[in-house]
C-alpha cells in the first residue's frame, strides 16, 4: 500500500482549493489514498470515503511530568485519544499511528534525562488501555523515535509493549529516519551538514569563520574538519576582490577557458535543465534579455551544466540572448560553491569577483549594482 502524508490545515487544503475532491484526483493512479494528521476539531464529513487509510493520531512531545501529576490533565488526554478513535471508525481507516515518546525542552539539547524508556512506555501503555477498551479490526500502531519512550533499541521493550497492551491488532510502524537518530555517532555528519549551510549564506569572511566555531568546537571527526576548512578556503577564494576562478567551457564549435570572456564585466548564469524556478522560465529570460539590451557593455554569459546532449535542446527551448556556453556541473559547483542547481555570479573587467552569489534578473537590486558594474 503506497501512501501519501496529508493533513487538513489550511496550509495543505489551500494547495488543492479546499476541495478534497481535487486531492482525491491528484492521487488517483499515483497512491492508494492518504495517512491523515487530523487537527483541531474538523468536519471529517467533508472527507471523502476511502481515501483515508491510516489516521496519525496526536502527538504530544512533552506530556509525561503532567499526565503523571495532574489528573485534569490526564482526562484530558484520554479524552482527546477517545475522540481520534472514534474519527478512525468512522473514516474507515485500516490502522492508527501512536507515538510512544516524552522528551522536555531542555533535554532534547542535553540529552540528559531523569526518565527512562520504561517510564514513558508504561505511560502510554496506561493511556492506551484507557482509550481503546474496545476491540476493533483497526491495526494500532505503535512509532519508534529517538527520544526515551520506544526507540526499538531493545528487544525486550518492545515485548513488555505488546504484552501489557490490551487492544488485540497492535503492532510497530517502523520509522528508519527516527531508528537512525538513536545513533549518537552521527552527530558529526549532523555538524557537518549544519556547517555546510553556512557557506549559502550572504556571509562576509569573519561573520562565516564566527558561526563556525561552535562546528570546530564539538566536531570529533577529522575527517569533517578537513572537508568545513576546504569549504572555508573555496569560500574566501571567492570575496569580493579575488580572481573568478577559471574553468572549461564549450561554446558549441570548441573548448575554451572560460578567462578567455574576461575584458568587459560580466553577469554569469550557471543553470541547469531541472533549475525549477531560477531556470530559464519566461519570467527570468524577459528580464535577462531586458538587462542585455539595456547594458551592452556588461557581457551576459549563460553557463549550462547539464548533459551537453541536453545543451542545444534547453538553449532553443530557453530563448534567451548573450554568450550561451556549457560545462561540467562537478567541477563548478565545488569552485563556485553553487548551493543548488543555479547561481548567479558578478564579475567585474578585470575578471575580479564582485559578487559570487548576486541576485537574480528581476531583482532592483541587481539594476544598482549593474549601474555601478558598468
Amino acid at each position: 500500500m503506497i501512501l501519501c502524508n496529508f493533513s487538513n490545515t489550511d496550509y495543505s487544503l489551500e494547495w488543492y482549493d479546499y476541495k478534497w475532491g481535487n486531492l482525491n484526483a491528484y492521487l488517483k493512479g499515483k497512491t492508494d489514498g492518504i495517512e491523515l494528521l487530523l487537527h483541531g476539531n474538523y468536519n471529517i464529513s467533508h472527507i471523502p470515503d476511502n481515501i483515508v487509510k491510516g489516521l496519525h493520531l496526536s502527538y504530544f512531545p512533552t506530556w509525561l511530568n503532567s499526565y503523571k501529576n495532574d489528573e485534569n490533565y490526564r482526562e484530558e488526554i484520554i479524552e482527546k485519544y477517545k475522540k481520534e478513535y472514534e474519527v478512525a471508525k468512522k473514516l474507515k481507516v485500516k490502522y492508527m499511528v501512536f507515538h510512544i515518546s516524552h522528551v522536555e525542552l531542555k533535554d532534547a539539547f542535553y540529552f540528559k534525562y531523569d526518565y527512562n524508556n520504561l517510564d514513558v512506555i508504561n505511560g502510554v501503555i496506561d493511556i492506551v488501555n484507557s482509550v481503546f477498551s474496545d476491540d476493533s479490526d483497526i491495526d494500532l500502531l505503535f512509532e519508534n523515535l529517538w527520544w526515551p519512550g520506544l526507540t526499538l533499541l531493545s528487544k525486550e521493550e518492545l515485548d513488555y509493549v505488546i504484552e501489557n497492551i490490551n487492544y488485540k491488532n497492535s503492532g510497530v510502524m517502523l520509522d528508519l529516519s527516527h531508528l537512525i537518530l538513536t545513533n549518537k555517532n552521527i552527530k558529526n555528519s549532523i555538524l557537518y551538514h549544519s556547517a555546510k549551510s553556512l557557506f549559502n549564506k550572504d556571509l562576509s569572511e569573519i561573520e562565516l569563520k564566527k558561526q563556525l566555531e561552535p562546528f570546530y568546537r564539538n566536531v570529533t571527526d577529522s575527517i569533517e574538519v578537513k572537508k568545513i576548512d576546504k569549504l572555508l578556503n573555496r569560500y574566501i577564494a571567492l570575496q569580493p576582490g579575488a580572481k573568478a576562478p577559471d574553468f572549461k567551457v564549450y561554446d558549441g564549435k570548441e573548448v575554451k577557458m572560460f578567462s578567455d570572456y574576461f575584458g568587459k564585466p560580466i553577469y554569469l548564469y550557471f543553470w541547469m535543465s531541472d533549475s525549477d524556478d531560477s531556470s530559464w522560465n519566461y519570467d527570468i529570460t524577459i528580464k535577462y534579455n531586458y538587462l542585455k539590451n539595456k547594458y551592452p557593455e556588461i557581457d551576459f554569459i549563460s553557463v549550462f551544466l547539464d548533459f551537453p546532449e541536453l545543451w542545444e535542446l534547453n538553449k532553443k527551448e530557453s530563448g534567451a540572448t548573450g554568450i550561451q556556453l556549457s560545462s561540467d556541473y562537478r567541477i563548478i559547483k565545488n569552485k563556485y560553491l553553487i548551493p543548488y542547481s543555479s547561481a548567479f555570479v558578478l564579475i567585474d573587467k578585470n575578471g575580479n569577483i564582485v559578487e559570487a552569489n548576486t541576485n537574480w534578473p528581476g531583482s532592483e537590486k541587481l539594476t544598482n549594482k549593474l549601474n555601478k558594474l558598468k
